[in-house]
């Protein structure tokens, strides 16, 4: 291992973890001129950074149409709705640019991750992290490990659908 590693600060902390991309991007991005899917992602990335520090989460990164977002163990019911209502205000968004085909697919897992900052911003690493992002969804789906953390007012907002066992909200259908 090199000095450079051995260098770097790290810590452990329970968090909330979501990983959001848009269904059907590709294809919309391969459509679109390359000013045009700038324009369109701006728009996105601005509804996603203003909900998400609104809240006190961290919006760690997007890498194109995808978003990942923490937030700090005692926030998981506030990241929770804010989650819930950033999928609902995405939605709305590609329905206004008369785009029927992106919606927003919410992936939410709770666990203890390593945090570091890396070139002067947050990131996190570890199991936790990957288990959120092969999350399986329709449309928004949280772990068990995240509806044991909700408090019962947000858990109403939530059915169980197996298997392997996941929760999403109770408008939608399960597949």
């Amino acid at each position: 291992m090199s000095n450079h590693r051995e260098n770097i600060r790290f810590e452990e902390k329970e968090i909330l973890i979501s990983f959001s991309d848009l269904t059907g991007y590709n294809k919309l991005s391969q459509a679109l001129e390359d000013k045009e899917t700038f324009a369109l992602l701006s728009g996105y990335y601005g509804i996603v950074s203003n909900e998400v520090e609104k809240a006190g989460g961290i919006l760690v990164k997007f890498i194109g149409d995808a978003a990942m977002i923490a937030f700090p163990a005692e926030k998981t019911d506030e990241g929770i709705k804010t989650l819930r209502a950033l999928k609902q205000k995405v939605d709305a968004y590609f329905v206004e640019q008369d785009i029927k085909q992106c919606r927003l697919m919410v992936k939410a897992h709770y666990g203890t991750a390593v945090s570091t900052i890396i070139n002067g911003r947050v990131d996190f690493f570890g199991k936790n992290i990957n288990a959120a992002a092969a999350l399986k969804t329709n449309g928004f789906a949280v772990t068990p490990q995240v509806f044991r953390k909700l408090s019962p007012a947000v858990r109403k907002f939530f059915k169980k659908q197996t298997p392997p066992v996941t929760y999403i909200p109770v408008e939608e259908k399960q597949s």
